[in-house]
């Protein structure tokens, strides 16, 4: 609720919505960030502040929390989609999520997990057209070894360690 409570805030006069929606019992917060164009270009990526052109792509961000679980999603529909796994069909069963979590540490207090392969579909999904060449091209070619990303702190009174593990196929 406070989370949401600084978004709504943070939303005055801009593009920027914020609203919630249940599924399957579990508040979710969306937030719309707006024509990512002029979110990159008010921060300053680009000349002066001025609108940086990636087409007519809106950003849009879910915030939901289960039990002890928080989930951030990227893009519609990613939150109701994990939530909607069931215990067989979990990250657990994932061929890259537990060898690239055991690296990192399974015993941590955070978890980051980012499943590349998913990213990759992401990219190519919305890259456009005339970029889909140089993709293909220069940068796929690298990045199709990867598999995860991982990230996992443990904190104590005393001390903090965190690792991150980039895994390959």
């Amino acid at each position: 609720a406070q989370v949401r409570n600084l978004l709504v805030l943070a939303a005055a006069g801009t593009d920027m919505t914020v609203r919630d929606g249940e599924h399957n019992g579990v508040t979710i917060t969306s937030v719309d960030l707006g024509d990512l164009s002029a979110l990159l270009g008010g921060l300053g990526v680009g000349e002066l502040g001025e609108p940086v052109d990636v087409g007519d792509v809106r950003l849009e961000l879910a915030i939901a929390a289960r039990d002890d679980l928080v989930l951030v999603g990227l893009g519609e529909g990613v939150v109701e989609r994990i939530l909607d796994v069931d215990q067989g069909a979990s990250l657990k069963t994932s061929a890259s999520y537990d060898p690239a979590v055991q690296l990192a540490g399974s015993r941590n207090d955070v978890q980051l997990y980012l499943s590349l392969e998913g990213v990759i579909a992401f990219i190519e999904g919305m890259a456009p057209a005339d970029q889909l060449e140089t993709w293909n091209r220069d940068i796929k070619p690298y990045a199709e070894h990867l598999a995860a990303a991982v990230g996992s702190s443990l904190h104590s009174s005393t001390t903090n360690h965190s690792r991150f593990v980039l895994t390959v196929k």
